[in-house]
Order: structure tokens, then C-alpha cells, then sequence
């Protein structure tokens, strides 16, 4: 089954239609209140590609410097 929302694959999930794979981070809630929990694939490992994007022009001060010098500093 395809699904189309990171919230469409958690209902699935608890609705008990099968497995999912979503961050970790999307499903916070879910894991503290014990309705989902995660599963460790022994040699898979699954990534995903950010990107950061900004609006043309001159570069970013204050908070949004700060934070777009944090994102790139845990780019790896």
C-alpha cells in the first residue's frame, strides 16, 4: 500500500494494517503514549536528503542566520 501523508501511514499503522516507515521524530507522540512502537532492521540503515532553501537576496541576520548555521553544522 502506498500512502500519501506521513499522518495517513500512523493511522494505518495503529488501525493495524501493517508496518511503516516515517521519522522517528513524526511519531514523538505516538511512542510516548505506547500506541506505536520502532523496529531495528539489522543492516538497514534509511536516509533522507534535506534541503535548505532561502528567498533571494541578502544573506540571513539574527535568528535565521542562527539557524541556518546550526542546520549546516549537523549536515555532516
Amino acid at each position: 500500500m502506498e500512502l500519501d501523508s506521513t499522518e495517513a501511514i500512523v493511522s494505518g499503522v495503529e488501525a493495524g494494517l501493517g508496518v511503516g516507515f516515517v521519522s522517528e521524530l513524526a511519531i514523538r507522540k505516538e511512542l510516548k503514549l505506547g500506541t506505536l512502537a520502532t523496529a531495528q532492521i539489522a543492516g538497514v540503515e534509511i536516509r533522507r536528503a534535506f534541503s535548505l532553501i532561502r528567498q533571494r537576496g541578502p544573506v540571513a541576520v539574527g535568528a535565521l542566520a542562527a539557524f541556518r548555521s546550526f542546520a549546516l553544522s549537523q549536515a555532516g
